[in-house]
C-alpha cells in the first residue's frame, strides 16, 4: 500500500472544512470558498469521521440541512443559501448511506438526527432510476434496490458488454460493490471482473480508468483523460468488499493495484499523493497532474484507505 500520513490528512480535511461544512474544491492546496459546498462531499466527510470516531457534527449538520421530502439539496454556496432544487441524484444515495451508517454506530443524539435524514428521504426510494442512486440505496440497506440494478443489468447486458447501461461513466465500482453487500455475488462476479478487465491496461501494466472528458459509451472509444481519484476509490472498495465476501485473493490483488493508482501506478506515471500538504490532486489530462486538490479525491482517498485496511488487518 502507498504510505498515508493519515494525521496530515484529516488535517488537510479540517482545513477544508468551515463552519457551514467541507468546501467542494480547492486552488492548489488551499481552500476555494467562492465554490461553496456540495451533500456528497459532506456525506463523505461524515463516514469518515464517523468510521474514525473523529469530531463530525458538522457534517451531520450540513446533511440535516440538505434534507428535503422530495429529495436532498446538493449545492450551497459560500452564503449559506441552496442553489439547486431538491433532487434525487448520487448525493441523495450518498446521503442516505451516511445516514445510514450513523443510525448504526453513532452516538445517541447522531442517531436521532439520521433517522430524521432516513425519514425524509424514504418517500423518494422508489422514485429513484439513476443506477448510481440505486447501488448507494441498495448499499445502505433499502429494500429491492438491489433487484433495480440486477433489472438494469439484464436490460443493457449483451456478449461484450456485462454492465448496467450502455457507457461507464462516474464512481463505477460502486456498482458492483453493492451487488457483493447485498448477497448477488454471482452477478458482482461477472460486472466486477468485466469491469477490472476493460479498466486494466496490459500494455502499461496499470489500471486506466474512464475520464471524464467523454466517457466510455457502448461501441466508442474509451475517454482516457480526465482521470479521477474516486474511479481508483470505487475500485477498492468494490474489490475489498468482493473479496470479504468470496475469500478470493484475486481481489484482494486488484484492490492493491487499484490503490497503486494513487502513489503514481498510471497511464502518466505521476502521483497524486500530496505528502506536503495531506491532500490528493484532483486528478490528470495529458498535461499532468491537476495542482488543486478538492474535497471528493482527498474522501474518495481515505474512504478506500479505510476500506482496504479494514480487509487486510
Amino acid at each position: 500500500m502507498p504510505s498515508i500520513n493519515l494525521d496530515l490528512t484529516l488535517s488537510y480535511i479540517r482545513k477544508m472544512t468551515d463552519k457551514t461544512g467541507i468546501l467542494e474544491h480547492a486552488k492548489l492546496g488551499k481552500p476555494d470558498i467562492a465554490e461553496g459546498y456540495t451533500t456528497d462531499d459532506n456525506a463523505r466527510a461524515y463516514q469518515v469521521m464517523l468510521k474514525l470516531g473523529q469530531p463530525r457534527k458538522i457534517y451531520l449538520d450540513f446533511l440535516r440541512r440538505a434534507a428535503n421530502v422530495s429529495g436532498f439539496h446538493n449545492e450551497m454556496d459560500i452564503l449559506g443559501q441552496w442553489v439547486d432544487k431538491p433532487g434525487l441524484g448520487e448525493w441523495f444515495g450518498r446521503a442516505v448511506v451516511a445516514a445510514g451508517r450513523g443510525i448504526k454506530s453513532g452516538d445517541r443524539n447522531e442517531k436521532m438526527v439520521c433517522r430524521q435524514i432516513w425519514d425524509a428521504a424514504k418517500s423518494q426510494f422508489d422514485k429513484v432510476t439513476s443506477p448510481r442512486t440505486i447501488a448507494q440505496l441498495a448499499i445502505a440497506g433499502v429494500p429491492h434496490m438491489t433487484d433495480k440494478l440486477v433489472a438494469a443489468w439484464k436490460k443493457y447486458r449483451s456478449d461484450d458488454w456485462e454492465w448496467f447501461e450502455p457507457g461507464l461513466y462516474y464512481d463505477n465500482g460502486r456498482l458492483p460493490h453493492a451487488l457483493f453487500i447485498t448477497g448477488y455475488e454471482e452477478v458482482g462476479r461477472k460486472t466486477l471482473d468485466w469491469l477490472i478487465d476493460k479498466l486494466w491496461s496490459k500494455q502499461k501494466n496499470c489500471f486506466s480508468f474512464v475520464g471524464q472528458t467523454g466517457w466510455w459509451k457502448k461501441g466508442e472509444a474509451k475517454a482516457e483523460f480526465d482521470q479521477q481519484p474516486v474511479e481508483a476509490g470505487s475500485i477498492v472498495e468494490a474489490c475489498a468488499v468482493a473479496y470479504s465476501t468470496t475469500k478470493d485473493k484475486k481481489y484482494l490483488d486488484w484492490a492493491h493495484k487499484a490503490w497503486q493508482w494513487y502513489s503514481g501506478r498510471n497511464i502518466i506515471g505521476e502521483k497524486l499523493i500530496d505528502s506536503r500538504t495531506g491532500g490528493i490532486r484532483d486528478g490528470f489530462s495529458p498535461q499532468g497532474c491537476s495542482l488543486n486538490e478538492g474535497a471528493e479525491a482527498v474522501l474518495s482517498f481515505v474512504i478506500a484507505h479505510i476500506a482496504l485496511e479494514e480487509v487486510t488487518s
